[in-house]
């Protein structure tokens, strides 16, 4: 307080957007300086668009002004986040009493001409035919932010393989973040070099080839269970007759076409290799599903492979009734991930509608060599080593309802809880605000509720990521899929919107990096292996976004996905967007957890999600994950200990009317030891008897020091009994 006035500035005319400071008389001047003859005056404010805070233009121009030319112009001037992204023609400004142009008298509700600019350049209308096929939507305008019209980091990963299929050039996925329309994404393409390392080549044909890091580790888990973990079946469900020699034929058609089911797997000179057959051929298992439900039907289907022996897929045809059937499919996962899946139906689908299939350039075991002689030694190896190696991985502290057993089971179960459309609606709005992704979102809420669950600080979560970034494998059919470690360290005093950001990054970083196979960080972390557990991460995270449909493009269908009543690891949590909903599938290790505790862990994950949408500051110690019922049950539900009883009677005298109802019932249990209402009441008899015995008259106080036990219990009551008073300490 020295008496001194600084002047810093008007607060009126700078503003904080997304974490960017913008100073809007420089805007205002940049398009007041556009073509002077117009004779432009701008305003620039705030308004909602899409629940979004963006930049909108209020003009007034003594001629028509072409807004395309105008976008252009500012795009050539100023940065990107300065550029309006609507604007509004109108008359006249309002003014105040003072002459001055008055900004609260501007319309809320506007009208607003956005500027919609059309692909042009060949690579501009690549872009949007390859957006459109992975967003499912028309687009007509290269400035809207791709993320404001669905995409997610996962969709992003997906663009970054047709990317480098279409253009022969590598990107990021941060790369897309930071240039997240067609327009800036297509000048940031047409200025990158083209990529000519890390180009899969086909291999010269041979007796046997190398299997890929993943492939290794399922054969070995894959052995080390009599379950059959490892199969994904599923079934197409037909409403209609059916005809079995032409499925038959689109089958073996599918087998010419994909080594992976003309391939076995058998030891030579200590190392597991792939053998690949020249004719395979798939015979159509026809079985009475008749009185069967379909998950009976698919689950007695779904038995073990034995891996030495092509092919490791089968199909069947089971008759529910009259123009009802199941196609069933079942394949094993060492040949088979689920990106993979959804091609084999896919392929089916064409072939049933009698269309071709286009030719493929590669296979797999092209894939599996290009890992070995490319992916095991490149950057990304270097990051994982470097971000883990010196860290100390301690196990998630999981409450669990059963003890760990010594080996981990793979039995496991699974429920689904349904978010609503207003609770989804208000998720993907808080997304779109923050600059976030569902994914981002939906696992910070994971790690919040393991974080308060565990207490665990630094959880590790595993999710799957398809790594098909590169040329020419998108459609083939193999154990592509990698598990990717998103790891964060969760402080109590940090506000969960900062959170969020923080594994915004991680996330973004990790998938950055995401071809360096799992199963080779852990062999070069020489972890040490735990039976019970899985290793370095005990839960997985899974964001559906894409995937085989419900809906089958063949008339009268729809696709049919079984509980398979295992799971691989403690608890894994699979969201799956369902229309204007999500649908949550926690599958879990029967083992470990019943499904009382699975049902209160899925309400807790969506109660974090209601208290951080109310207040996105919330610090992570404070969000609340207990229901108000909930609350109210711990509370006062719990503690609820009146009961009406006959007060006429004394407690020894119920006592022995229960011993005359059920004299051989379980009346107590401490520990090991288990006594009847009859061995408990001679006992009581007994102690009784001595007090009367030995001149303790009625009214005298007897202590009793004991521990808690069944002992303090019987000496209570025959004291009681005997009519006299107790004292306890």
């Amino acid at each position: 307080m020295s008496g001194k006035l600084y002047c810093k500035g008007r607060t009126d005319h700078q503003i904080k957007l997304r974490g960017l400071r913008i100073e809007l008389e420089e805007i205002e001047y940049k398009i007041n300086t556009f073509k002077k003859d117009l004779n432009i005056n701008s305003v620039i404010v705030l308004r909602k668009i899409n629940n979004r805070d963006c930049l909108h233009a209020f003009l007034t121009c003594s001629s028509p002004i072409n807004l395309e030319e105008l976008k252009k112009y500012l795009l050539n001037n100023l940065p990107n986040y300065m550029v309006p992204t609507s604007y509004s023609i109108i008359d006249s400004f309002p003014k105040t009493p003072n002459g001055k142009i008055d900004k609260k008298a501007l319309p809320e509700k506007i009208e607003f001409n956005t500027i919609i600019n059309p692909p042009t350049t060949k690579t501009q209308i690549t872009l949007c035919s390859i957006l459109e096929k992975l967003l499912k939507i028309k687009i007509n305008n290269i400035d809207e932010n791709i993320f404001n019209l669905g995409a997610d980091s996962l969709i992003a990963i997906g663009l970054i393989t047709e990317i480098q299929t279409n253009f022969n050039k590598k990107i990021s996925i941060k790369d897309i973040f930071e240039n997240n329309t067609i327009s800036l994404l297509s000048t940031l393409i047409e200025n990158v070099e083209k990529n000519y390392e890390e180009i899969i080549k086909a291999c010269p044909k041979q007796e046997c080839y190398t299997i890929s890091s993943e492939q290794k580790g399922i054969f070995y888990s894959s052995n080390a269970t009599n379950l059959p973990v490892y199969n994904l079946t599923g079934a197409i469900e037909f409403f209609e007759e059916i005809n079995i020699l032409k499925i038959q034929k689109c089958f073996n058609t599918i087998v010419k076409r994909h080594e992976a089911f003309r391939t076995r797997f058998e030891f030579k000179d200590g190392e597991i290799v792939q053998k690949i057959e020249e004719t395979v051929k798939i015979n159509i298992e026809e079985i009475n599903g008749h009185g069967k439900t379909k998950n009976q039907i698919l689950n007695n289907f779904n038995t073990e492979f034995d891996l030495s022996k092509a092919p490791l897929l089968k199909v069947g045809i089971a008759k529910l009734e009259e123009n009802h059937y199941l196609l069933l499919i079942s394949t094993h996962h060492i040949i088979v991930d689920g990106t993979s899946f959804q091609i084999l139906v896919d392929d089916f689908i064409k072939l049933y509608n009698n269309k071709k299939l286009e030719e493929l350039e590669l296979t797999y075991k092209d894939y599996a060599n290009f890992e070995r002689t490319t992916l095991l030694n490149n950057k990304n190896k270097e990051f994982w080593i470097n971000k883990f190696e010196n860290r100390q991985i301690k196990p998630l502290n999981l409450p669990t309802t059963y003890n760990r057993p010594s080996n981990f089971t793979y039995m496991g179960s699974k429920i689904t809880k349904i978010i609503s459309q207003t609770l989804t609606k208000n998720i993907l709005d808080f997304c779109n605000k923050n600059e976030l992704t569902p994914f981002m979102f939906m696992i910070s809420i994971y790690f919040i509720l393991l974080k308060k669950y565990s207490d665990n600080t630094d959880i590790l979560i595993g999710t799957p990521v398809a790594n098909r970034e590169y040329s020419n494998v998108s459609n083939i059919i193999g154990m592509f899929v990698n598990t990717v470690i998103i790891d964060s360290k969760i402080e109590d005093e940090i506000h969960f919107i900062d959170f969020c950001n923080k594994i915004k990054n991680t996330s973004l970083e990790a998938f950055n990096h995401q071809n360096y196979p799992f199963n080779e960080l852990v062999k070069n972390l020489n972890i040490k292996k735990d039976l019970s557990r899985n290793s370095i991460i005990d839960v997985l995270f899974t964001y559906q976004n894409t995937g085989i449909s419900k809906l089958i493009p063949i008339k009268n269908t729809k696709y049919f996905i079984p509980n398979t009543k295992t799971s691989k690891f403690d608890i894994s949590l699979e969201v799956l967007p369902n229309n204007d909903s999500m649908e949550l599938n926690f599958e879990y290790c029967t083992s470990l957890f019943n499904k009382e505790f699975i049902n209160d862990f899925s309400k807790h994950y969506i109660e974090i999600i209601k208290s951080v949408l109310k207040n996105s500051q919330i610090k992570i110690k404070d969000i609340n994950m207990i229901s108000k019922s909930e609350s109210y049950e711990i509370i006062y539900g719990f503690n609820r200990t009146e009961l009406k009883y006959p007060k006429s009677k004394t407690i020894h005298q119920l006592f022995e009317e229960q011993t005359l109802k059920n004299p051989n019932k379980i009346a107590a249990i401490f520990g090991e030891t288990k006594l009847t209402y009859k061995e408990i009441n001679q006992k009581i008899n007994n102690l009784a008897y001595y007090l009367i015995q030995n001149n303790i008259n009625k009214g005298d106080f007897i202590g009793i020091l004991l521990n808690r036990s069944i002992e303090m219990l019987i000496c209570m009551m025959a004291i009681l009994k005997a009519g006299r008073n107790l004292y306890s300490n």
